[in-house]
């Protein structure tokens, strides 16, 4: 129809009161049963309203679409009488158009999205996600999954949930943004910020199910949680019983070192990956909800997206429900020197913040631009390190050994190369560290028993041998400039 204005057409068609057959409708549409949809747009004649049926989608002023619902018929009696009035040949007022405009855009949908949907949100919008044949069972063997889409970050919150609770979710689980969970899964009581951009996949055996929403910007902020700390071991201060407040020996090394029965003794750990599989490349320290510390050398400017794992300590399994997996974006320090290390170190932003509420055994480990040991501190390096000779897979289970710092002098000594004033040296008291801890932390824990993390992990000889110690990069050099200025966005927590 070309030289035909749109919404001319539209107002034109609303007109003919006695020719209503398929041709005369907009969208080619028959009869006024039809659940009723509403175009803005400028440059219509009465003030942008294109009305329609059926398959017409609500757009904004510019012409993008906002909203796709269908209108219950308070909004449809709401809508002819503005078209009435238009009829009657009155103008629209503006009132009518900015109250009819206000309701449909704050109108939820009312029906869940079927299997595979993409759901568009406008802010103000809340949707409902059900499991099929909820409240009853799902039928075994099923699976789905939707996509939910907002300009502003959405939240997810389960009045009903209940899958069957098993080793690594096995039977039925629910996963929102890579984040695997079944059972009760209490942290989805309250609303989760799941971001702009929202993934559900749901399988299962047979289960109850689920009643959800997913909420576009809608819902008020919950009850602040209470203070997060840094560097809190959480099995040091009795949160776990004595008998799990060590370490495994002959669990594997470090290389030598001792397995760690739980993610809690260091809840900042993460491992890093250029994907979701379960190999590791290198690892790290969560130092707030957005920031993953780690080196430079880790990073292949190749790669735009890393994958960071928090909450987990065995590589081997899922970790039942605990472990999360955010996909991140590298920082790495604009005067990194890949052939002496120098600056090693690098910043991975995660997608969407840590929230500590929902889980809290995963908390940050504090930094301190005064945290400098002194020669002869003991520390502690933690990792996933593969034993043997360089570059082997990393170990299944965390492991942790003992070292002591020692002088630059000596350091110089064995690393010539790589040692400077941005550096520190430890080495083991009785184990030793290797490649599979590239990124990972050296750890100081203060006299008030809280942990600081005084190193990265980054350089040792290639062969690996036992007491030759490690370089590492000293995070206090870079606490006040590099990263405080790439990390304003986040939320910083306090050292106890």
């Amino acid at each position: 129809m070309d030289g035909i204005d749109e919404a001319d057409v539209a107002h034109r068609t609303v007109r003919k009161r006695s020719r209503r057959s398929a041709e005369d409708l907009p969208g080619n549409l028959e009869g006024w049963d039809r659940p009723a949809r509403t175009d803005y747009r400028e440059g219509s004649r009465w003030g942008g309203l294109i009305w329609g049926f059926g398959g017409f989608p609500v757009r904004s002023g510019n012409g993008s679409d906002v909203l796709s619902a269908e209108m219950d018929p308070a909004k449809i009696a709401a809508l002819l009488l503005l078209c009435a009035r238009v009829q009657g040949g009155q103008e629209a007022r503006v009132d009518d158009r900015q109250a009819l405009q206000s309701s449909i855009a704050s109108q939820d949908f009312r029906s869940p999205p079927p299997c595979s949907a993409t759901r568009a949100l406008s802010t103000g919008q809340g949707s409902p996600l059900l499991s099929p044949n909820f409240p009853g069972f799902s039928p075994p063997g099923f699976s789905c999954s939707w996509e939910f889409r907002c300009p502003v970050d959405m939240t997810l919150q389960c009045s009903t949930f209940q899958l069957p609770s098993s080793n690594f979710c096995w039977q039925s689980a629910l996963t929102y943004n890579r984040k695997r969970v079944c059972g009760s899964s209490p942290e989805l009581r309250s609303p989760v910020n799941v971001g702009k951009d929202l993934k559900v996949e749901f399988f299962s055996i047979r289960s109850v199910g689920f009643n959800c929403t997913v909420n576009c910007g809608t819902v008020p902020a919950p009850p602040p949680p209470p203070p997060c700390r840094c560097g809190v071991s959480q099995i040091s201060n009795g949160a776990l019983d004595a008998a799990k407040n060590q370490t495994q020996p002959g669990a594997g090394q470090v290389i030598g070192g001792s397995g760690v029965l739980s993610q809690r003794k260091y809840p900042w750990i993460a491992w890093i990956g250029t994907s979701a599989s379960r190999v590791s490349k290198c690892g790290g320290s969560l130092i707030n909800d957005r920031y993953v510390l780690t080196s430079a050398s880790c990073i292949d400017p190749s790669y735009q997206t890393y994958i960071v794992t928090l909450g987990d300590f065995n590589r081997s399994t899922w970790s039942d429900s605990h472990s999360i997996q955010i996909p991140a974006s590298a920082i790495i320090h604009p005067q990194f020197n890949s052939s002496n290390r120098n600056n090693d170190i690098a910043l991975l932003k995660l997608k969407i913040p840590v929230d500590f509420n929902a889980f809290p055994h995963i908390r940050p480990v504090c930094l301190s631009s005064s945290a400098i040991p002194a020669p002869s501190q003991t520390v502690t390096v933690v990792g996933w390190s593969g034993t043997g000779v360089p570059h082997v897979l990393p170990e299944n289970v965390l492991k942790e050994a003992t070292m002591k710092v020692i002088s630059q002098e000596t350091c110089k000594a064995s690393h010539p190369v790589h040692t400077t004033n941005s550096t520190i040296c430890v080495q083991p008291v009785d184990k030793n560290s290797c490649s599979g801890d590239f990124g990972g932390p050296v750890l100081y824990q203060t006299p008030s028993g809280y942990y600081q993390e005084v190193g990265i992990n980054s350089y040792k000889n290639g062969e690996c041998l036992p007491n030759s110690g490690i370089v590492a990069t000293k995070t206090a050099n870079y606490v006040d400039n590099f990263i405080k200025s790439n990390t304003q966005d986040a939320q910083w927590c306090p050292a106890p």
